[in-house]
């Protein structure tokens, strides 16, 4: 137990796969441990988007031609397919159901990111 407790203490990032190959363990061991034993959780990272000072104008501008637009199509928000999209990056960003790390609270780890790279 000490064992994996300074290995995901040391990095918490670290995968139960690469933990149990280190440490000479079964995979399923490591797992037990942090969750029984240790009552740590797989934490994800928040993350936020980078705002330059320009957004703020932009955000503004964005907002005031969406009122002007409601004003003249007042059901114009109903016809809005809002959804949730996935993007894909050609700098390589890490989608973030792969990145995760072990603690027993969750410190709210923030992750800044750029937007408007190439895609």
């Amino acid at each position: 137990m000490a064992l994996v407790r300074d290995m995901f203490t040391r990095s918490p990032h670290k995968s139960t796969r690469q933990a149990a190959r280190e440490s000479g363990l079964s995979r399923h061991t490591v797992h037990l441990v942090l969750k029984k034993d240790l009552n740590f959780r797989p934490r994800k990272p928040h993350y936020v988007q980078e705002l330059t000072r320009e957004d703020c104008d932009r955000r503004m501008e964005y907002g005031e031609l969406m009122l002007g637009w409601h004003e003249d199509w007042p059901k114009i928000f109903e016809n809005i397919l809002w959804s949730d999209e996935a993007v894909f990056h050609i700098g390589g960003f890490v989608n973030r159901y792969n990145c995760h790390y072990w603690a027993a609270h969750d410190p709210e780890v923030t992750v800044e990111k750029i937007q408007n790279v190439q895609k």
